[in-house]
């Protein structure tokens, strides 16, 4: 060891001996990985209609008025770099009417150390000008100068186990004045199967629900399966192939 000191330096042989978990080839965004999963899984269609249909059936015994509504959520990823690598679409309706739209905004992940990853929401000045357009081209529909984004109304997303968990911070976004001063509650649950969320507003001077769902059960969404199948109209038997049968 001593010749091969006075060879290569003192310097060199310690630096050759650091381990690989060293803090110099630590990973610089802890959440980075798991900013990438999220996207994945943000992605996509989702519908709560087991839910719905569950409270519907006799041996559910919950409250009338804790039932929730057929809502279904379409999450569409848009390039829109001026906002981030992981923008999305967000167009949701309600009762299963594609025309009974209640909510559209643009959304984008981000990783915002130490605190977690953040979903940046905002909110569309044109978004009636967006209603039954192809979802992938609405990338170029969209005002960029025309978004507002209210910071502190933000959802902020740490993994716990195979899932991720979000919600605003406590009270902070805050809307209206006087009486009807209230904060939202915008809870999310996202896995690779599932988007729960319960999202409603609390007022300040009472403590009640100014607005939505009553019920202590998120609305539990869940990914769409999409099918597809062939049909075929035989021209005169199922048994022997003909020329004139339709596929």
């Amino acid at each position: 060891m001593t010749a091969l000191r006075k060879l290569i330096g003192p310097s060199l042989v310690v630096f050759s001996l650091l381990p690989i978990s060293s803090p110099l080839f630590a990973q610089s965004d802890p959440f980075a990985r798991d900013l990438i999963q999220m996207s994945k899984w943000f992605e996509g269609v989702f519908d709560n209609d087991s839910q719905v249909w569950f409270e519907e059936d006799r041996r559910w015994t919950g409250k009338e008025e804790h039932k929730h509504v057929r809502n279904n959520a379409t999450h569409v990823r848009l390039d829109l770099p001026q906002l981030g690598e992981h923008v999305f679409y967000v167009e949701e309706y309600m009762h299963d009417d594609p025309s009974n739209i209640w909510r559209q905004r643009i959304v984008s992940l981000v990783s915002s150390p130490p605190k977690g990853i953040q979903m940046k929401i905002y909110f569309l000045d044109n978004a009636k000008e967006l209603v039954g357009k192809d979802k992938h081209l609405i990338a170029g529909l969209v005002n960029i100068d025309g978004l507002n984004n209210l910071p502190e109304c933000d959802v902020w997303f740490k993994r716990e186990g195979d899932q991720f968990e979000g919600q605003m911070d406590s009270k902070a976004c805050a809307l209206g004045e006087g009486d009807t001063r209230r904060y939202s509650e915008h809870n999310i649950v996202l896995s690779e199967h599932k988007y729960w969320r319960t999202d409603r507003t609390w007022l300040f001077s009472t403590g009640e629900i100014y607005k939505g769902e009553k019920s202590e059960e998120p609305s539990k969404m869940r990914r769409a399966q999409m099918y597809s199948c062939g049909i075929s109209l035989p021209y005169i038997s199922y048994a022997e192939p003909h020329e004139k049968d339709v596929s």
